[in-house]
């Protein structure tokens, strides 16, 4: 696993278990089907006011047809995105998409640090 994280965004706050499908995801599909070493990344960055947070693996590629079938978004990622919305409305976005290896998940929402929530 990988973790990269700015320490200006340390205490950036993101809805509780949202990035708990996409970890899971990404073992289901990315590692569990193979035995050589996997990768897991976790990156979070700022984008202006927003906060970019992205879970990317490199396991075996997507199923072609299963992809297909779901348009890349299975029950997790569906439910993950219908979150966001709800609660940031149109900021509230997850991308995913296949990679030529494995797969990666962009969410972006706007950005609230710890110390903002506790002021207000």
């Amino acid at each position: 696993m990988a973790f990269s994280c700015p320490n200006e965004l340390l205490g950036a706050l993101i809805p509780s278990f949202v990035l708990q499908p996409l970890i899971e995801n990404a073992v289901k599909h990315g590692v569990a089907p193979t035995s050589r070493p996997v990768t897991i990344r976790l990156e979070a960055s700022r984008d202006g006011d927003d906060l970019v947070v992205i879970v990317e693996d490199d396991g075996e590629a997507p199923n072609p047809a299963g992809a297909q079938a779901t348009g890349g978004m299975g029950v997790g990622l569906t439910n993950v995105r219908q979150r966001l919305e709800v609660l940031y409305g149109a900021r509230g976005v997850l991308q995913a998409a296949p990679r030529e290896r494995g797969f990666l998940v962009l969410i972006r929402i706007p950005l609230a640090l710890e110390t903002q929530a506790r002021a207000a």
